[in-house]
């Protein structure tokens, strides 16, 4: 009977270490699930941010092509006003150089057509005058339009590499998640 007795105390020992182990163990898991669950709501968040700069790429993408339409349109008005003033000095040269046969021709009508060259001359100064602040306009536009696109395009790729992280990010919380088996 004290050999039962021993005996059974002993196995009831062995069951107290067995059932302190075992609630050891259900703690853990209890603490590797809060874990799991902390991970989870991490994740969602990074897809959350990762949708939130996707859609901001996308509407500076969308800026950056409305940007470089403008931009060929204000190029191909300049060389439009380029055009024209070129045809502007074209025309005054073909006027001072009529001028000039006139003066061989007619010395004593030199009087008059001096003074129609000079209103032309006023005339055609102030087309240039007007042609010359036209294209400044629109240098400086192209100019503000191409300095705008470079900021968005500094965006974007400031965009592209949080995107970059964040992926990085997600996929060293699953390699982390599901462990490599070392």
């Amino acid at each position: 009977m004290i050999l039962m007795d021993k005996f059974q105390e002993l196995v009831l020992q062995q069951l107290q270490v067995i059932n302190n182990r075992l609630g050891n163990l259900e703690e853990g898991q209890q603490e590797l699930q809060k874990d799991v669950r902390v991970l989870q709501v991490g994740q969602q968040e990074l897809q959350k941010d990762v949708r939130v700069l996707q859609v901001g790429q996308q509407e500076l993408q969308k800026d950056v092509r409305v940007l470089q339409v403008g931009q060929l349109e204000l190029r191909k008005d300049v060389r439009v006003l380029q055009v024209g003033q070129q045809e502007l000095q074209q025309g005054q040269l073909s006027l001072q150089r009529s001028l000039v046969r006139l003066e061989h021709e007619h010395g004593e009508k030199l009087s008059s057509l001096q003074l129609s060259l000079v209103r032309m001359e006023h005339e055609h100064g102030e087309k240039f005058s007007a042609l010359f602040e036209g294209q400044k306009l629109l240098a400086d536009k192209l100019d503000d339009n191409t300095s705008r696109l470079e900021r968005i395009e500094k965006k974007v790729v400031g965009h592209d590499n949080r995107i970059e992280l964040l992926d990085r990010t997600k996929a060293n919380k699953r390699k982390s998640k599901f462990g490599d088996g070392s």
